[in-house]
């Protein structure tokens, strides 16, 4: 366990804070307010995980062309 922090803020977007946690190898990261540096939160891989399925598109099944070979 590594007692460095890597701190994310809460204007980041999705993707800057995945990418600390992937520059870093970790899989949570504390949430601090960038001016005062006052905890704000605990961001996990599960959160960005979960915002990438809800931004997920459906594929309409009427679009997809099926090959039988």
């Amino acid at each position: 366990m590594s007692t460095t922090l890597h701190p994310a803020t809460p204007e980041m977007n999705r993707d800057d804070a995945a990418e600390i946690l992937q520059k870093h190898k970790i899989h949570h990261a504390v949430v601090e307010f960038k001016v005062s540096g006052k905890f704000a939160g605990l961001l996990s891989s599960w959160d960005i995980a979960r915002e990438c399925a809800l931004d997920a598109k459906v594929i309409k099944i009427e679009n997809v062309v099926w090959h039988s070979y």
